[in-house]
């Protein structure tokens, strides 16, 4: 069986089931009908075709395995983390969000969590936390606002409840202290100046870059031996900064 997302589904004009997997139509036949209805717009489905039409179709609830060959995506192990977490919190009694075909389609809701996936051929985002997972389409009209997010932003969405949950609004939230923010590289350079008689100037600077490690290398150097009597402890850090640097520190 194939996988995909199952991103519409519907009668067309000439009064034949359609399915829209990833974003390409096939006419559905009557005995899986049944089957379709119990998969929500928006779901990671798997289907059979039979000459071009669905005669199998499923939810898969859980995707471990990650996204299939060839599909461009990205694995959403923190959502597939959260399923499991909800079937726990289900079972101990804790209330979980709204399901999808509830009462409250249609009402305008807002939450903030991190964009755990971003499929842009599916144009369907999963904004995750630690007790929820939903996942959420927009239109072609809103690709330009989700060009402008990646993977792990902290947001704030506002969507309408449906089936599918459709993006109203998205806005870029200032990390909180606390939250996880990847580091960014430091540069380190040490050097020793050997001056003789078992004396040594050893020196460790540090900076975003190599440019500016050796910029700061130079002025600490510089630093040393300003005393004039001792000319010969100059010229040899003078003689390093030539030799290691290609440059010559100042007076």
């Amino acid at each position: 069986m194939t996988e995909g997302t199952l991103t519409d589904k519907g009668m067309n004009d000439d009064g034949v089931w359609i399915a829209r997997i990833d974003d390409k139509p096939y006419p559905v036949l009557g005995y899986v009908l049944p089957f379709l209805e119990k998969v929500e717009k928006g779901a990671w489905c798997e289907y059979t075709l039979k000459d071009g039409k669905v005669s199998k179709i499923s939810k898969i609830k859980n995707n471990p395995q990650g996204t299939p060959a060839g599909r461009k995506g990205v694995v959403d192990v923190a959502g597939d983390a959260v399923d499991k977490a909800k079937e726990k919190m289900a079972k101990a009694g804790f209330g979980q969000p709204a399901e999808q075909g509830k009462p409250t389609d249609g009402l305008p809701k807002t939450v903030e969590g991190k964009l755990s996936v971003i499929n842009t051929e599916a144009r369907t985002f999963n904004l995750w936390r630690e007790d929820f997972k939903i996942t959420i389409s927009w239109i072609p009209s809103q690709d330009s606002l989700m060009a402008k997010f990646k993977q792990w932003d902290k947001v704030k969405v506002t969507y309408e409840v449906g089936t599918p949950n459709r993006l109203v609004d998205i806005v870029n939230i200032a990390s909180k202290k606390g939250d996880w923010q990847p580091k960014k590289p430091r540069v380190t350079i040490a050097a020793t100046v050997n001056l003789q008689n078992y004396e040594n100037i050893k020196v460790e600077v540090e900076g975003n870059n190599a440019e500016e490690c050796t910029k700061i290398l130079i002025d600490t150097l510089n630093g040393f031996a300003k005393n004039p009597a001792y000319s010969t402890t100059r010229d040899m850090i003078q003689s390093y900064l030539m030799r290691v640097l290609n440059t010559k520190g100042g007076a």
